[in-house]
């Protein structure tokens, strides 16, 4: 996987995708009660989580969509470079 990240293309992407779901899972050992927020998108027919921190929450509860930021691999495969919650 190694290879498919360091010969991405320099070329970056930005797509939008509604929040199928939404939820929450355990932090670290001492901040259970910090619970970090999982969002789930339908990324081209694949279901996929992304993790938020615990500060994120209430941007999280407020929003509806997500802007997810790719690069093509060098193997075909998309590399996840940044996404955001657009409000």
């Amino acid at each position: 996987m190694a290879t498919n990240y360091y010969f991405a293309d320099k070329i970056m992407t930005e797509y939008r995708f509604l929040i199928k779901e939404k939820s929450s899972m355990p932090s670290l050992k001492y901040h259970r009660n910090e619970r970090e927020s999982l969002v789930r998108i339908d990324y081209f027919s694949i279901k996929k989580e992304l993790e938020f921190s615990y500060a994120d929450t209430d941007e999280i509860n407020k929003a509806d969509s997500i802007k997810v930021t790719v690069r093509k691999g060098g193997l075909g495969f998309d590399v996840l470079e940044d996404y955001n919650v657009l409000k």
